[in-house]
């Protein structure tokens, strides 16, 4: 198991976030109808809580304004460094429930979401979108927000 620092607003937020997956999620699946989406969902959603309880677990905290999280999270902002632009752009990973268009929101059910999530910063990804394929590196991942717990399962009700 990695052993991670994280400040304590993060950890804080960090735990907020999975005790309130894991009251709203006890069983996930049995809240879904045939949709793909929402499988798909279930699916993103356990593996992630499995991961975030693991990062939980094994941190430990000090006292910092230090907003930085050792992988991408919901809620958390991702600078990535376009390898072919060498462009930087940040985005903000959401649920489908909270999503914001014209904002700089992708949902972890996006090509771009559910390629970052879980990632770590100075890994390169390669996600295949519509318009061809992209090439990213993280550089950065911060959680400042914080995170819509309330509207984070709303999407599997609908």
């Amino acid at each position: 198991m990695m052993k991670y620092s994280l400040s304590k607003t993060v950890f804080e937020k960090l735990l907020k976030q999975l005790v309130a997956i894991e009251e709203k999620n006890t069983n996930l699946s049995k809240h879904f109808n045939s949709d793909r989406n929402q499988s798909e969902f279930a699916k993103i959603m356990e593996l992630y809580t499995l991961e975030l309880r693991e990062l939980i677990e094994s941190a430990t905290q000090f006292e910092s304004d230090d907003t930085s999280v050792p992988f991408v999270v919901i809620g958390s902002d991702v600078k990535v460094r376009d390898l072919d632009s060498n462009e930087l752009n940040i985005y903000h990973i959401t649920t489908p429930e909270v999503y914001q268009a014209g904002e700089n929101d992708v949902t972890l059910l996006s090509p771009i979401g559910k390629a970052l999530l879980m990632k770590e910063a100075g890994v390169s990804v390669d996600i295949r979108i519509p318009s061809g394929m992209i090439h990213y590196r993280i550089e950065s991942i911060s959680l400042n927000s914080e995170i819509d717990i309330e509207n984070l399962f709303s999407y599997v009700n609908k």
